[in-house]
């Protein structure tokens, strides 16, 4: 499992050399962003975080979610990414966190 999060964390670190276009990014983005979601939806669900820490990522989803919206419309819209692309980095960064802290026991 460590493999699998520092293959993710390097993938984050480059992806901006490895992405060529607005829309690539925003995908890229995208796929990780559901994937964290949805591994954390499954630890959730199975009891592993406790109420305050639900609060929190609730909190984070939301975040990454407003973030991915205004992306998604700039990317339609032709227009350059918004700026909040560094704070959507650290909401999934944390994300991660979370995830990692409670497969690593």
């Amino acid at each position: 499992m460590k493999r699998k999060v520092l293959m993710l964390l390097l993938l984050i670190a480059i992806s901006g050399c490895v992405m060529t276009s607005p829309k690539n990014d925003l995908l890229f983005a995208q796929n990780m962003f559901l994937r964290t979601v949805n591994s954390l939806t499954i630890l959730r669900d199975a009891g592993k975080f406790d109420e305050e820490d639900i609060g929190k990522i609730k909190v984070l989803i939301k975040t990454g979610d407003k973030i991915l919206d205004e992306w998604t419309d700039s990317v339609l819209a032709g227009r350059d990414p918004p700026t909040a692309i560094s704070t959507f980095e650290t909401v999934l960064m944390e994300l991660i966190k979370y995830r990692k802290e409670v497969e690593d026991g």
